[in-house]
């Protein structure tokens, strides 16, 4: 499991457009893990994750500790769908 916490302050995220705490992947399960304060911009957040890990398949996002989305890999499209 690879985890990066930024602090209680969130960092502010560019690519994903969101002010974000903490990211956390698991390579064997090919799950990443976003914590923050905003909602996260799709395309920035999945980009993000196949830099980390090309065979990622599901994100999931949590806005302030509550589950807001979930990103998943189906063939070569990406689907949202909320928690």
């Amino acid at each position: 499991m690879l985890t990066r916490e930024v602090g209680s302050e969130p960092k502010d995220n560019r690519q994903m457009q969101a002010d974000v705490y903490r990211l956390a992947y698991d390579f064997t399960t090919g799950t990443g893990e976003v914590y923050g304060a905003d909602p996260v911009d799709m395309a920035g957040t999945i980009a993000l994750f196949n830099r980390i890990d090309g065979d990622v398949s599901c994100i999931k996002t949590f806005i302030d500790g509550v589950p807001d989305t979930e990103y998943r890999k189906q063939g070569l499209k990406w689907m949202a769908k909320p928690a």
